[in-house]
């Protein structure tokens, strides 16, 4: 349901973030399910496991530029997003010529001004910002580094760090 409102709040027309039109009950698991818009292409990641080698550089900052334009709208409506990564940028082509991507998943966002400190650490390692690690809050800046690893992804179709091993505890 936060999920919903935050949808809400940071969508205002914006076509840089997935629409969300309500909420379903599934009826065998009894889980609630989002009804977001349609997004052909599914998400950045496998897009660009699909056709990278066919986007120029021109698409690529058009797809920048989209992903900026959502997170952009997710700022100014005061709210961070606190899990940008390539999962979550939803891939949709209205024509041969035209991506169009759109910033979804906004289960963890939380307001920007939002104190309350549970020390958690959400998201996928190699798109978190190196101060959440050390204890510091999410913030924008956070987002903006998530961005800057979606950059190293869609300009080398590899992940960031994915040569280098972690611990997932």
């Amino acid at each position: 349901m936060s999920e919903l409102k935050t949808n809400h709040h940071c969508y205002k027309s914006i076509y840089n973030v997935i629409k969300t039109f309500g909420f379903t009950k599934d009826p065998k698991l009894n889980d609630y399910i989002l009804v977001i818009q349609y997004a052909s292409e599914g998400d950045l990641h496998k897009y660009l496991q699909k056709k990278f080698a066919e986007i120029n550089w021109k698409q690529k900052i058009h797809i920048l530029i989209n992903i900026l334009i959502g997170l952009e709208a997710i700022h100014n409506a005061n709210f961070i997003h606190r899990d940008v990564h390539s999962e979550n940028i939803l891939v949709d082509l209205p024509s041969k010529y035209y991506v169009n991507c759109k910033i979804g998943d906004l289960g963890l966002s939380r307001p920007a001004n939002d104190t309350s400190s549970d020390n958690e650490i959400y998201g996928v390692i190699p798109y978190i910002a190196p101060e959440i690690f050390k204890g510091s809050a999410f913030s924008k800046e956070s987002d903006i580094y998530s961005l800057g690893m979606i950059m190293w992804e869609l300009t080398t179709d590899c992940k960031p760090f994915a040569n280098v091993e972690y611990d997932h505890t």
